[in-house]
Formats: structure tokens, sequence, C-alpha cells
């Protein structure tokens, strides 16, 4: 078992790094009702910091606030909200070597919740399973939301986060654009591979021009749907490589939507075969020649599999969500001590609850 490369010093998106272990974006679910966080939110970083893993990846914060999934979620929609979030950066950073990125997203479609006097938005009124049904956004809605991007955008960096990722996954606003399942649309933003990535290649672009080439700018990707007529690899594959064409500056290996979430965060991990499950989409844009680093998520509990993944070149980096969620510490007791597994269960409970901060429930 070769961990060697897992947890040696590395460089990505201009940044650098105590190791190759990434947490992937988690919902933290400790802000009030104005999206600003509070003292729980620095704390919960701080423990991941202290614990050991190289890149921080927050949970995700609405862009706008008809596009927040419930009423504690993050909100990076204005300025309010910055101070408490650089004091999270300011606490992160007093760690050598460990690095966070905030990702931002749009509910779109799938959120069950939203401020009195709003409606969910989506590319096609195309309701998701238990949430609102949206209206089709209009082309002045789209390029209000794209402004919303790129403002929200502004905010990460000046709130002294590293840098910035879109969730472009798992059946939020930038992947139902990409998707056939969720875009019915005929005009430009829907059709064409090109069409449906007009949406998030705008907001890149902008994004971009905005921050400067320094500030690295990362999306959270699917693979596929996993549901009929959904976006599928092959199609995947394809926009992937039109993204590199942006500037984007890496991106994060996922999959599945609301319809087919049991692929997203799967049960029953209890061996290092039963992990890293979205690896052969990985391995495809590598053997393609994907210019870009490529983190890896799904159901990592193994420094054993991790490394695997790294010393292969499968992935670039990889990234754990529940299994941080029950030891923080993880990452530095898998470096003393490689034959260690997590003692997360999978059991998904941390995910499924709907009120007060993240945490596990055993």
């Amino acid at each position: 078992m070769d961990t060697r490369g897992l947890f040696s010093p590395c460089s990505f998106f201009g940044l650098s790094f105590n190791n190759r272990l990434a947490r992937s974006a988690t919902a933290e679910r400790c802000a009030d009702a104005q999206g600003s966080v509070g003292p729980e939110y620095v704390s919960m970083h701080q423990m991941l910091a202290q614990g050991g893993v190289g890149l921080i990846i927050t949970g995700h914060a609405y862009v706008s606030p008809e596009g927040a999934t419930t009423p504690s979620m993050t909100g990076i929609h204005n300025n309010t909200v910055i101070p408490r979030l650089k004091q999270t950066t300011d606490t992160v950073h007093t760690y050598p070597g460990v690095k966070i990125i905030m990702q931002i997203n749009h509910a779109g479609r799938q959120t069950p919740y939203v401020p009195e006097g709003l409606h969910a938005i989506a590319p096609s009124v195309v309701p998701a399973p238990k949430c609102l049904v949206p209206s089709e956004m209009s082309d002045r809605e789209i390029a209000d939301t794209i402004d919303r991007y790129v403002q929200a955008a502004e905010r990460v960096k000046a709130a002294g986060f590293d840098g910035v990722q879109l969730h472009g996954a798992h059946g939020y606003l930038i992947s139902q654009f990409v998707s056939p399942y969720t875009n019915r649309r005929t005009d430009d933003f829907g059709g064409s591979i090109k069409n449906r990535l007009r949406f998030v290649t705008e907001i890149i672009t902008r994004i971009k021009r905005s921050l400067g080439d320094s500030f690295p700018v990362l999306i959270k990707w699917n693979s596929e749907d996993f549901v009929p007529q959904g976006l599928s690899q092959d199609q995947s594959l394809a926009m992937v490589f039109a993204l590199q064409e942006t500037g984007l500056d890496g991106i994060e290996i996922s999959g599945g939507i609301f319809e087919s979430s049991a692929k997203i965060c799967r049960r029953h991990i209890k061996k290092p075969e039963d992990e890293a499950y979205y690896a052969g989409f990985a391995k495809r844009l590598k053997q393609d020649g994907l210019g870009i680093p490529v983190i890896l998520a799904g159901g990592f509990r193994s420094a054993q599999k991790a490394g695997e993944i790294i010393s292969s070149g499968i992935a670039d980096l990889v990234s754990f969500c529940r299994p941080l969620i029950r030891d923080p510490a993880l990452p530095d007791r898998l470096r003393h001590n490689p034959s260690l597994r997590s003692d997360c269960i999978s059991c998904n409970r941390c995910l499924l609850q709907q009120d007060g901060p993240t945490k596990c429930w055993r």
C-alpha cells in the first residue's frame, strides 16, 4: 500500500497544500434566516483544518435567496455575510498548508423552500421530488442569475477564500441547464451541448474577467445523472473538455440528481472495492488528455483506496465528505496509520437532518 503521494505536499490551481486530501463540500446548516453564519461555522472549519486535511471546500452557499435549499443554508448573496466568513478564512489560514475554497450554488428546481414573495426558478418546468414546482426562467432571469453568480464569486474573494467552486453537480441549477432531462428549452440555452453549456460558460468567463486568472475557479461536476434521458457519461466528457477552454482551473467529479440520490451518497461502503465509485469517469478524462486537475469524490473511507487513486494517476486529489463529519481529524489519523479505515457506517443520517448544524448522529 503506497500512500506517500497522498500525504506529500502538492500544488494545484496555483495553490499549495499539505496533502492531496480534500473535504468535499458538505452543507453546514448553521446560518440564520439572512444567510449569515454563526460561531458553529467557524469552529466547524477550524476543526477540519486542525484535523489535517489539505483543502477544505465549504458547503454550498446560495447566490440568491430563491436559490436556497433550506432556511439554515449559508448565503453569499450580499455583503453583510462577509465579516463572519472572513473570520472563518482567517482562522483556517492560521494552519499552514491548509486552503479553503467556497462552493456557491443556486438550487433551481431542487428546493422545498423559498422565502416569502419569491418563487422557485429553473430552465424548464420539471418538478423535483418533494420540491416546489418551478417557473421557467425568462431571458431576464437567466441574465440576472448569471450576474448573481459573478457577484457571489467577488464576495468569496473579498471574504478571504482561496478560490471558488461552482456547484455544477447533483441536479442543482447549473446541472439543470446542462442536463437534457431538466433542460427542455428551445432557445440559446437549450438543445445542443453548446447551448446547454452556455449558462455555466458565461458564469465562468465573467468570473475570470472580474477576478483575474490568479483566483482559482473550480466546478463540481456530474459524471452522469443516472436517470433516463439524463446527462450521459459521453455527453459529460465532451462538456468537461469544452469547460476547460473557458479557463476553468479544476474539476471535482461526482454524479446523480435528486431522482437518483442513492447514487450520490451510497450506503454499504465496507471495503476498498466499494469506494471511489466515480473513478471510471475520472480515468476517462485523464486518458483523453484533460489538462486541468481532477478531484475525485465518491465514498472514500480509506487511505488505501485514496492512495491507489493518486498513485495510478486517476485523480490529483481525493475528497471525503461523510467520514469528516464523523471525524474531522481523520486525515491526521490516516497519515499516522494508513491501514485505518473510517468508522463512518454510511447511514446518511447526517445528510438527511434538517435542523441544526450538520453532525454525526452515532
